[in-house]
């Protein structure tokens, strides 16, 4: 809850909150599929970072909104 970490985490990873539940899911071929749970939004700053830094990664990301 400390602001200092909320500002780091919203600012290298797009979120305020740790990512939660990462887990690896089933991997087709020349594919690596991971899931995870996000309070605020996807982690953008850290896809962005990996595309700059790896051209030919390409991502799909598919939102889903957890039920209440």
């Amino acid at each position: 809850d400390a602001p200092a970490s909320m500002r780091r985490l919203w600012e290298n990873w797009g979120t305020t909150w740790p990512l939660r539940k990462v887990e690896r899911l089933s991997c087709p071929a020349h594919a690596c599929r991971v899931g995870s749970w996000s309070a605020d939004w996807t982690p953008w700053p850290v896809l962005a970072m990996c595309r700059a830094r790896w051209p030919a990664l390409a991502f799909r990301l598919r939102v889903a909104c957890a039920a209440d």
